[in-house]
């Protein structure tokens, strides 16, 4: 195997590994926010809808506070 083709495998080896990160970060974002729903739910009585959740500021919140702290932790 020449130099070419071991940079092409390890182009195509980072590509996935770039996809399985993406794809964590989507994973913890959304259990981060399910917890946080479910932690409201259970306090408020079960009078909270996903729906109401999803159209709140503290969902939006949640999400981008998740996304710095990967962010920060991966810097």
């Amino acid at each position: 195997m020449n130099f070419f083709e071991h940079q092409a495998q390890a182009r195509r080896k980072t590509s996935l590994l770039v996809a399985y990160f993406v794809a964590a970060v989507l994973a913890i974002g959304a259990a981060v926010s399910s917890a946080v729903f479910l932690l409201l739910w259970w306090s408020s009585g079960g009078s909270m809808s996903l729906t109401d959740w999803w159209q709140s500021e503290l969902f939006a919140a949640t999400i981008v506070g998740t996304l710095i702290v990967i962010l920060g932790g991966s810097l």
